[in-house]
């Protein structure tokens, strides 16, 4: 069945993790080009740009996953300051509006 812990962990430690892909900055300015045309990789064009760019078609898929990413948390980040400043202007109009009330107030006590 399964051999013993020692030799599963030894198992483990064999493993090497595969270095990360650095892209130059043309390599970036490709992968951006494809992106912009279409934000999945697939089939010819993915491995037109692993061979491009002499790197496997995992990082291709990978790099695409992350700029997904990168995109989402950008709008989120876009829509969420977007709504920051709504309650702000909506806060600040409230605060007019009480200030208003308060000088009305203060008027009709003054003239009574």
């Amino acid at each position: 069945e399964f051999p013993p812990y020692e030799e599963r962990s030894n198992l483990k430690q064999t493993r090497r993790r595969a270095k990360r892909v650095e892209y130059s900055a043309e390599d970036l300015r490709i992968l951006e080009a494809a992106y912009k045309e279409n934000d999945f990789a697939r089939g010819p064009k993915k491995a037109e740009l692993a061979n491009l760019l002499c790197v496997s078609l995992r990082s291709i898929t990978i790099w695409f996953q992350n700029r997904r990413s990168k995109e989402r948390n950008q709008k989120k980040k876009v829509e969420e300051l977007r709504l920051a400043t709504e309650a702000a202007k909506k806060s600040v109009v409230e605060e007019e509006e009480v200030r208003e009330e308060k000088d009305d107030d203060e008027d009709n006590k003054h003239n009574e």
